[in-house]
């Protein structure tokens, strides 16, 4: 089994983190809403009769600076919301390191390893994004403990 962030650092640098810093409270959630429009596509294999617009994509998060719900509407029936909605995550996704960067400062400062101080900036910078469904499932086990 391959061993975690944390426990690497603990066995090839020494670097203890605490327990509480090992899991990122933050979140980003999402949904997609389609509108199922008309297509027929042939091929030798697959017929497709209808086809997965995107009409709109709801988010929200618990990052500081991005707690409003925000709503992306696909007004031109291209696919720019999707790139818009992407370009909205890479925000939250800058603010949220920019919160938790000096959290972890004293102890990813003594990494001496250049892989491990690589695989330190990707967890500061990964943002978990769920959709509204996988969020409720995540709300429902918590409360049921």
């Amino acid at each position: 089994m391959k061993s975690t962030l944390f426990e690497r650092l603990e066995d090839e640098e020494g670097v203890i983190v605490p327990e509480h810093l090992r899991y990122s409270n933050y979140v980003s959630t999402w949904d997609i809403e389609v509108l199922q429009t008309h297509e027929d596509i042939r091929t030798e294999r697959t017929s497709f009769y209808r086809k997965h617009q995107v009409v709109s994509i709801a988010n929200c998060s618990n990052v500081p600076g991005f707690e409003e719900p925000v709503c992306f509407v696909n007004e031109t029936g291209d696919a720019s919301v999707i790139e818009e909605f992407y370009e909205y995550q890479q925000k939250i996704s800058e603010a949220k390191y920019e919160i938790v960067k000096p959290l972890y400062s004293e102890y990813f400062d003594q990494v001496q390893s250049t892989p491990l101080k690589e695989l330190c900036e990707q967890f500061l910078r990964q943002l978990n994004v769920i959709s509204f469904n996988g969020m409720c499932i995540r709300k429902k086990r918590q409360n049921s403990h």
